[in-house]
This record gives structure tokens, C-alpha cells and sequence, in this order.
């Protein structure tokens, strides 16, 4: 593995490095992300924030990311829905200038914001999204814990950007906050969850009407990105 890229901020370490044809990013010693053009489902937990999106029907959707990263998850978005609209929202400067430079974000017609997501979601007043993901974490006592509490009241903020017939998607830290989650009492009457074995994180996908496993199925299949061995990893990350 070949060391691309250091930097120092603060208490804050983060590292690019190249692994093959991946580049992978590493916060404080941790492996955080990587993207691999010619493998882009890399059978981690960022694959289960970009997956469901083939629950949409739509060609073409607007998509909101709220916590870039390493930009994984969009460079992923683009290459599922390949007419998609999509906005990032990321706090730290630092993630998105490693987006730019070593994840390519950007260069598909993504868009980044410089912000706190809350404040970006409460003054947000533009068209709604089809589609947005919440990868917010920050640290509690030096582990990963969700910056943001997935409560009735988070659900009603992303209900009011969010299309009728949207999906919000939520990194829960563990199956604890999975069960607590409030969010059908915020009116996303059907649920769906995906999870991998290596990992304690469970993604949730909430939607007000059906996720149709049919229609995720069918659309995986005309996915022309994807072979044979890419199809298998998203089989095993799809939500049940």
C-alpha cells in the first residue's frame, strides 16, 4: 500500500493511500473509505447508504448526501443512477478537498456544500430530493456516535425537502439505535434494513410508501456498471 497523501489539522490525522486500483482514505489511524472505479461496490457499509437508491423508479433523481467523507457514496450514487442531481453536505474542509482531489467528486455534476447539515436542512427552501442519505458521525468518548439523533423530530426536518414518494436513508451506529429509531412515528410508515456481518452499523431505509424488492431486483439487473461478482456484493448488502 503506497502512502499518497498526509495531513495534520488539529488533533486530526487523515491519510490518503492507494491499495491497487483503490484509493482508500484513513481518519486518525482508521480506515474510513475507499473508492475503486473498476470494483465500486466494495462490500462495506458505505455500498448499503448507496443501494437502496435502486428502489427509485426514477432516471434521473435529485439526491442529497448530508456527510461526504471521503465522497465514496457519490462517486457510487452517480454510477447507480447515472442521471442523478446530487448535493453533498460535509462540515469538515478537509474531506472535501480529499473528495475533489483523490475521490474525483465533483467531476459528474455532484455539488458540495460547505456546512452544518442541521443548519443546512432547517434554511434549505429549493426542490425537493428523491433520495437523501445520512451519514452524520462524529466522536463520543473516542468512538463513532451518529452527530445527529434519528428522533421524530430529525425524521419532519428531512420529510419537509423530501418528495412524496422519497427515501431517507440512516447509518445507524448499531442495532440498538436501529430499534429506537422514531422515525415511523414521523410518518415513514415502511421500513426496510441492511447490514453486514463485519460490522455493527445498520442502514435503514424509510420511505412513506412500498420499497418494492421486485423493483430493486430488476433495476440491479439493468445496472451496466455492475458484472457478475459486483451484482453478488450488492445482493448481499440489499435491504429486507
Amino acid at each position: 500500500m503506497t502512502l499518497l497523501w498526509r495531513h495534520q489539522s488539529g488533533e486530526d490525522r487523515y491519510e490518503v493511500r492507494r491499495a491497487g486500483r483503490a484509493i482508500r482514505l484513513y481518519s486518525n489511524g482508521v480506515f474510513h473509505t475507499q473508492w475503486n472505479p473498476a470494483r465500486p461496490l466494495a462490500g462495506s457499509v458505505w455500498d448499503l447508504l448507496a443501494l437502496p437508491s435502486l428502489f427509485l423508479a426514477h432516471a434521473a433523481p435529485r439526491i442529497l448526501v448530508l456527510g461526504l467523507g471521503g465522497g465514496a457514496v457519490v462517486r457510487q450514487l452517480s454510477m447507480l443512477k447515472p442521471g442523478a442531481e446530487i448535493v453533498a453536505v460535509e462540515l469538515d474542509p478537509v474531506h472535501i478537498g480529499i473528495a475533489h482531489r483523490w475521490f474525483g467528486v465533483g467531476g459528474h455534476g455532484e455539488r458540495v456544500c460547505l456546512a452544518d447539515a442541521t443548519a443546512w436542512v432547517s434554511a434549505y427552501r429549493g426542490a425537493r430530493f428523491d433520495y437523501v442519505v445520512d451519514d452524520l458521525f462524529g466522536h463520543r468518548d473516542g468512538e463513532a456516535a451518529r452527530a445527529v439523533r434519528a428522533d421524530r423530530r430529525w425524521g419532519r426536518a428531512i420529510a419537509s425537502l423530501l418528495a412524496p414518494d422519497g427515501i431517507f436513508v440512516v447509518n445507524h451506529a448499531d442495532q440498538r439505535e436501529w430499534r429506537a429509531c422514531a422515525l415511523r412515528a414521523a410518518g415513514y410508515t415502511h421500513r426496510r434494513r441492511a447490514a453486514l456481518p463485519l460490522y455493527d452499523n445498520v442502514i435503514g431505509v424509510y420511505r412513506r410508501s412500498r420499497l418494492d424488492l421486485d423493483q430493486w431486483d430488476a433495476a440491479l439487473q439493468q445496472c451496466n456498471g455492475l458484472g457478475a461478482s459486483q451484482q453478488r456484493i450488492a445482493r448481499r448488502g440489499r435491504a429486507v
